[in-house]
């Protein structure tokens, strides 16, 4: 906050989904961004939140979630003193819960709320939760904690995400994931001592989403990030989608400090800005933020065709080269199907024929001359025949020799 040429970035996807990228520590830029080095914590693997003292910039707090599908890691509470030179852990449960959110507050950094979370991913399932679970508080900048329990979930605790509202001292608010019907938005007027359950709401996915923030311009205000971005303005009693007509699958929201109409948001979809409260709004599309899956090749001559499954944003194909003086366009490529795209070839011995594939074993066929799109995915042998059960991102295997078919793989039920 005082010197706007240091960034600090921390690596990994801090979602814990099927697909999450995993990092390699944190990196900290001196020059706005022009270059950039590692200065630790490089077997955290998945970095949820990173928070500056706004009184000395170079003691820095890092919420570490850890390794998704190992123990271990540098998990937990990092905090430096120096800018990053040397890292302490502050706050450490278990080598299998990290900590996934941490907030100052405002009116006293020196006390600090962290919400621990206990998941372990593996090839058949998640554990999205545990004992370990839960909220703690500390008075004296991490060098000590309590365990905040009164009044929240004695249930297995899943995901948990934390706010102060700068507006009332005292007052904290908790998205709790629990296990049965015990999860919530919780609510504090007494800085964590004991909490109060205002809504059964609990968000979203709690592998994809979990995060709420505070308006900085409307008392009793909250966001939380979910399929469409959910609004409380009663404190946290109800909560209201908006329907913003953008792309779904929310993951940041920034606002401005300066101007309540002016929001930027960041969702599967990309980055999109608001100057008018949510009326209207831009979208960045010169970013080059897709996610591929996969990526295929077909033999046509001179130029080859290249197609790639997106994330949550289809499967495109498009030429490798082309004539025309200009290069190739965005108009030389063809979205040919839809949800979360993985594999997409072209048939070899039809090159008119493309083949693509959503989640869920969702295989499509389109072909290019008539536009007429197909499904195919295949049917498990039972009475009545049914779809059986698919990976999220299921295996498809195109011969490489004309005239051969296709195989798609299922898992059994």
């Amino acid at each position: 906050p005082r010197n706007s040429n240091i960034v600090w970035l921390g690596t990994g996807e801090n979602s814990n989904s099927r697909s999450a990228s995993y990092g390699d520590g944190v990196y900290k830029s001196s020059d706005a961004g022009r270059t950039w080095g590692r200065v630790g914590l490089d077997q955290s693997e998945h970095i949820q939140k990173i928070v500056i003292d706004p009184r000395d910039s170079d003691v820095v707090f890092v919420a570490a979630q850890g390794p998704l599908w190992a123990s271990g890691g540098h998990r937990g509470l990092y905090k430096t003193t120096d800018g990053g030179t040397t890292w302490t852990r502050v706050l450490y449960v278990s080598d299998d819960t990290g900590i996934t959110d941490m907030v100052f507050d405002p009116n006293d950094p020196d006390v600090i709320y962290a919400a621990a979370y206990q998941r372990r991913r593996a090839l058949g399932q998640l554990i999205g939760g545990g004992q370990e679970a839960g909220i703690f508080k500390s008075t004296d900048a991490g060098a000590s904690w309590q365990k905040l329990e009164q009044g929240l979930p004695t249930v297995d605790k899943g995901r948990i995400a934390l706010a102060v509202d700068p507006r009332t001292a005292g007052r904290v608010y908790a998205l709790v994931v629990a296990q049965g019907d015990h999860g919530g938005f919780f609510r504090s007027e007494d800085a964590g001592e004991t909490w109060t359950r205002t809504s059964e709401y609990a968000g979203g996915d709690p592998q994809y989403y979990g995060e709420i923030w505070v308006d900085p311009h409307q008392p009793d205000t909250i966001w939380v990030i979910d399929i469409r971005i959910q609004r409380s303005v009663d404190g946290g009693r109800t909560f209201e989608p908006m329907n913003y007509p953008i792309h779904v699958d929310h993951h940041e929201i920034v606002f401005d400090e300066s101007d309540p109409l002016h929001m930027i948001i960041g969702n599967d979809g990309g980055l999109f800005e608001t100057r008018d409260g949510g009326q209207t709004w831009r979208h960045f599309t010169n970013l080059p933020l897709s996610q591929f899956y996969r990526v295929s090749a077909d033999d046509a001559r001179p130029f080859y065709n290249v197609c790639g499954g997106t994330q949550d944003n289809g499967t495109h194909c498009g030429p490798s080269r082309t004539m025309n003086t200009v290069g190739i366009r965005t108009s030389d490529w063809i979205r040919v199907g839809g949800g979360d795209g993985f594999q997409g070839f072209y048939d070899r011995g039809l090159p008119h024929i493309v083949y693509s594939q959503s989640q869920n074993g969702n295989l499509g066929r389109l072909d290019l001359l008539t536009g007429q799109r197909t499904d195919i995915r295949p049917l498990r042998a039972a009475d009545p025949p049914d779809r059986g059960r698919w990976h999220w991102d299921s295996p498809l295997v195109m011969p490489l020799l004309r005239g051969q078919q296709a195989v798609s793989q299922r898992r059994s039920r």
